[in-house]
């Protein structure tokens, strides 16, 4: 198959990229490797990104009040995975030095 035979046909990279930079990033960043836990925490962006570019009403059942929860519960993660990771580190310290 060539690309001359699909010139008709449009191709949606943005989706997959998007996708796999955020898993690239989770990985490097944050040191997680679970599938679903990456999707997990690019649910909880898409809803913040959403709600970013709503009407500034925060009531129940807006994607203000969605993002808002979903901002709360990310930072809950992000920083349930960074003192895990601290932890981490101080217990190889402990066990490297003598």
């Amino acid at each position: 198959m060539y690309w001359t035979s699909n010139i008709n046909k449009e191709v949606n990279v943005y989706p997959l990229s998007k996708r796999y930079t955020f898993a690239l990033s989770c990985r490097l960043f944050l040191n997680i490797k679970d599938p679903e836990r990456v999707a997990k925490i690019s649910d909880g962006f898409d809803r913040i990104m959403a709600g970013s570019i709503s009407l500034p009403i925060d009531v129940p059942g807006t994607k203000l009040n969605h993002a808002i929860k979903a901002r709360i519960n990310l930072r809950k993660g992000i920083g349930e995975i960074i003192r895990k990771s601290k932890k981490e580190l101080t217990e190889k310290r402990v066990k490297i030095s003598p």
